[in-house]
């Protein structure tokens, strides 16, 4: 949970993401804008300030920021990625098997929102990598930090309640980001609530274990959803 530690896990995630939008979304007919990167953009520019890659270089400024407030030694003991890595695969594992429980339809619409069925392979990695990234960035890093400190401070909400308000509101904050308008009704509501359930899931494993691995976490669910469906459509 130490934030060099994350910034070490996460860097790889976030250079592969930055090349691989440039490489493979952002060719003609193939674009695709991830919709927390784009929120996290927007806010950017509210303060004048713009660049395609200002969310990666915001992410890594904050946790070096971090890690220099905290006063940690810089030494990395290599076997601790390793084992984060593993541990996010862990602890994607039940959302996995609850999506293919619900069927295709359902796992295509727990992942980002991008047309995926007509991107290539690397493309769909890349989008799932940005996914982990960016959307848990903008709803446990920012936006669960700042509906806990405005329950704390501005509501006088208990500690207790005020963390889990945190994970509620963002979790359906989360489950109304993703775009279900090409869906029935009765679809529609029933990957919103799984969409809600996954957002309360990923909301305790950053209270639970960090950042790091619940970026990591979402990566590697996102990337077996996507795996699952270029099988089936292959």
């Amino acid at each position: 949970m130490r934030p060099l530690y994350i910034l070490v896990f996460l860097a790889p995630l976030i250079a592969l993401y930055e090349y691989g939008s440039v490489r493979w979304l952002s060719q003609p007919g193939f674009e695709v804008k991830l919709s927390a990167q784009e929120l996290l953009g927007q806010f950017f520019r509210t303060f004048g300030v713009v660049g395609i890659h200002l969310p990666a270089v915001a992410l890594v400024v904050v946790l070096m920021v971090m890690h220099l407030m905290s006063r940690d030694s810089w030494r990395i003991r290599p076997t601790v990625p390793v084992v984060m890595a593993a541990e996010s695969m862990l602890w994607a594992a039940p959302l996995l098997v609850l999506a293919l429980l619900l069927g295709r339809a359902a796992a295509a619409e727990l992942g980002p929102d991008a047309p995926l069925e007509r991107l290539p392979l690397m493309g769909r990695f890349t989008v799932a990598l940005g996914a982990g990234l960016y959307e848990e960035m903008l709803f446990r890093l920012i936006g669960m930090n700042l509906v806990h400190a405005l329950a704390l401070h501005l509501l006088r909400t208990p500690e207790t309640q005020a963390r889990w308000l945190a994970v509620v509101v963002t979790a359906v904050a989360f489950a109304m980001l993703h775009d279900l308008s090409g869906l029935s009704s009765g679809q529609r509501i029933g990957i919103r609530v799984y969409l809600m359930a996954a957002g309360v899931f990923f909301g305790v494993v950053y209270l639970v274990r960090g950042f790091g691995i619940v970026v990591g976490a979402h990566a590697f669910y996102d990337l077996a959803v996507l795996t699952l469906l270029e099988r089936e459509g292959g």
